[in-house]
């Protein structure tokens, strides 16, 4: 059996006030009591913290804000280090490039939303694939229509009628063989676009895992 990880021993006096000065310096960020406590790994306890960061205040190092009940302390800034002129260059500098990317990202966000509504104004997968369903049962039903009629009106049918019957459905046949293809070619662009979206918004993620969250992986292309 693993031992127990020994507390830390409380610290009181200038010891504690010590630990709660340096936290506020390295951090310089707003802090309660209870906040200080928990990092300083409980050496120091709640009520000390109060105490050394009130303390602290009337020294002067520490100021404190009131937010209704809650009181936070922070490092007195008068009192902090001033930048060189040429840190604050650097600094406007990292700025400058973090605005730079905000903006890019938030283009890239309004391109990404913009196709994707126009994807959606389009039909969906399901009305798709209903329309090519449709689709090839015409094509078969005509396919065999066609071939009971020549069973059943053999070779006493005159043969420049029969010519003809075979011409018109033969073109019915390739009118509905290309409305297939085209549909079938639009579900394949709308499942690529489709594809390029899910990229561009996968933020780390591999396609494959969000092909199959919506569904998507294994899917193929209607048979035409």
């Amino acid at each position: 059996m693993a031992a127990k990880a020994k507390k830390p021993l409380a610290v009181t006096g200038d010891e504690a006030e010590s630990r709660v000065l340096e936290l506020l310096l390295r951090e310089n960020r707003p802090y309660n009591a209870q906040l200080v406590s928990d990092n300083t790994a409980g050496s120091v306890k709640k009520p000390t913290a109060q105490k050394c960061l009130e303390d602290l205040v009337v020294k002067g190092q520490v100021k404190a804000k009131d937010f209704g009940k809650n009181r936070v302390y922070f490092p007195n800034q008068d009192l902090l280090p001033r930048l060189t002129a040429e840190e604050e260059a650097a600094l406007d500098a990292q700025i400058s490039e973090v605005k730079q990317e905000e903006a890019n990202l938030t283009a890239r966000y309004k391109k990404i939303s913009t196709e994707t509504a126009a994807l959606k104004a389009c039909m969906s997968d399901e009305e798709l694939d209903v329309i090519l369903a449709t689709l090839d049962q015409d094509v078969t039903a005509k396919r065999e229509a066609k071939r009971k009629r020549e069973v059943m009106e053999g070779a006493a049918e005159d043969p420049e009628a029969a010519a003809g019957r075979k011409i018109e459905l033969a073109a019915c046949g390739a009118k509905l063989q290309k409305a297939l293809k085209k549909a079938a070619a639009a579900w394949k662009k709308r499942r690529c676009q489709c594809r390029g979206i899910i990229s561009a918004i996968a933020c780390g993620a591999s396609e494959a895992d969000i092909l199959e969250k919506f569904g998507l992986d294994g899917e193929a292309p209607p048979s035409t």
